[in-house]
């Protein structure tokens, strides 16, 4: 894994077969010396080559017959495809976060038990609340309850006959004023074809509305 040959690396310290970040290698060696064990802890090494490897580290101290610690056993599990698969992820995620947020109507997508999962910018602004404060949290935590209760009777509807659903509501918001706000929802799968949760997008049409009855 580390590219030495056994009988190459038999005999010669561990700074030596991985030599690049001995400080942290030796701050290890402190824990186990003193009992303690290493469970999982990853890092970043390079090969013999040069090249870079991801590994977790697995050690647990030795005792000899009088019980005193006399070494340590280690298993490193080579985890570099998994974090360069994280790394994609991360990219791809943070990809969509960022085209969600160039949509300027609110947006948003929940679990099947109306856990909010992501929003974008204007969701935000529209519920009043930053991202962080809306993420894992149910429709009562963010909106008033008369607007709760419909949108939250609205997703049970949903969810029992899959496939999308438009209403409107009426009400004071978040800036104390009357909204007239339409509802454009569907349900989305999983990679099994199961319903996971379902996306929305608000369209306000006060202004609209407003409009429409000056014409009038």
């Amino acid at each position: 894994m580390l590219g030495w040959r056994a009988e190459e690396a038999m005999g010669r310290p561990l700074p030596t077969v991985a030599a690049d970040h001995q400080a942290e290698f030796k701050h290890f060696r402190q824990q186990i010396r003193k009992g303690m064990t290493l469970d999982g802890v990853e890092v970043r090494r390079q090969r013999r080559d040069g090249t870079p490897i991801d590994y977790s580290i697995y050690a647990s101290p030795l005792h000899d017959e009088q019980d005193r610690i006399s070494g340590n056993i280690a298993v490193l599990v080579d985890i570099t495809e998994r974090k360069r698969t994280e790394a994609q992820l991360s990219e791809q995620l943070h990809f969509f976060q960022q085209l969600l947020d160039s949509i300027p109507v609110p947006v948003y997508y929940k679990d099947r038990e109306g856990i909010y999962l992501g929003c974008n910018a204007a969701f935000e602004v529209y519920a009043g609340l930053p991202r962080k404060d809306i993420v894992g949290r149910a429709v009562h935590e963010v909106a008033p309850k008369a607007f709760a209760d419909k949108h939250h009777e609205a997703d049970l509807a949903l969810l029992r006959h899959p496939g999308m659903q438009t209403y409107e509501i009426n009400g004071v918001y978040k800036d104390g004023k009357s909204h007239d706000v339409i509802f454009h929802k569907a349900t989305f799968v999983d990679i099994n074809g199961d319903v996971a949760g379902t996306v929305g997008a608000l369209m306000d049409v006060t202004e609209l509305k407003q409009a429409e009855q000056e014409l009038r």
